[in-house]
């Protein structure tokens, strides 16, 4: 595929009105052309030779055949492609929930700042503006009306409890091997899943259910 995007510093609207669907048409498109992605001390053009084999797998099965596990090393960009499937998805379809489940509050931060400068780094005539600006909450809000929210277990929290937060159409579970209760929560949640997926597909709207960790855990049923 050739990427070759016009300069967005001389756009018209009718261009930037072009654009922006070719980006909502294709996610690839998108990512080469318009995603900066965060490295030490700036931020980093996301091109195609950024892009672990792997990685374009990833996102090609998430659209294709909606449940995605992947199993990877760390610092392979795991949690760099997920940011950019979850911002894409929340940006370019208006009202979608999108939901995140960590081991933790401290990743589950990570990886709302991750899309929020995902996010804030693209250029204005393709990003729906956020309505949150604080660092510290557990959730990114557009004027869109989509939504991102992480949740985490806690000594609090119960499994099942847990399990009635995952009602979406897009859920991202980030080093699933490592969190507790894993397999009771997403049983739990399957009736409310399988609900957001079937409304996703009448409305002609993203579903995907995707699942990522580091090789040193096991994941079993009811994953695979």
């Amino acid at each position: 595929m050739n990427f070759k995007p016009i300069q967005h510093n001389h756009i018209t609207s009718r261009q930037a009105g072009a654009e922006w669907y070719l980006c909502r048409q294709n996610i690839l498109y998108w990512m080469f052309n318009y995603a900066y992605i965060p490295q030490i001390g700036g931020s980093l053009k996301y091109l195609p030779k950024h892009q672990h084999r792997k990685m374009r797998q990833t996102i090609q099965s998430a659209f294709r055949y909606h449940k995605v596990i992947l199993l990877a090393s760390r610092q392979l960009g795991k949690s760099t492609v997920s940011a950019l499937i979850l911002e894409w998805c929340a940006n370019f379809y208006p009202r979608t929930p999108v939901i995140i489940l960590n081991a933790n509050k401290q990743y589950a931060l990570e990886n709302l700042e991750k899309i929020k400068f995902i996010h804030n780094n693209q250029p204005s005539f393709l990003k729906n503006k956020l309505k949150n600006k604080g660092d510290r909450k557990t959730f990114i809000e557009y004027t869109n009306g989509s939504i991102i929210r992480v949740f985490y277990p806690s000594s609090a929290t119960s499994p099942d409890t847990l399990a009635r937060s995952l009602t979406s159409p897009i859920l991202y579970i980030d080093e699933g091997a490592f969190i507790r209760h894993i397999e009771r929560a997403f049983g739990s949640a399957q009736p409310t899943l399988s609900s957001a997926r079937q409304q996703a597909v009448a409305n002609g709207y993203p579903f995907l259910i995707l699942i990522t960790s580091t090789p040193n855990g096991v994941l079993t049923s009811p994953f695979i």
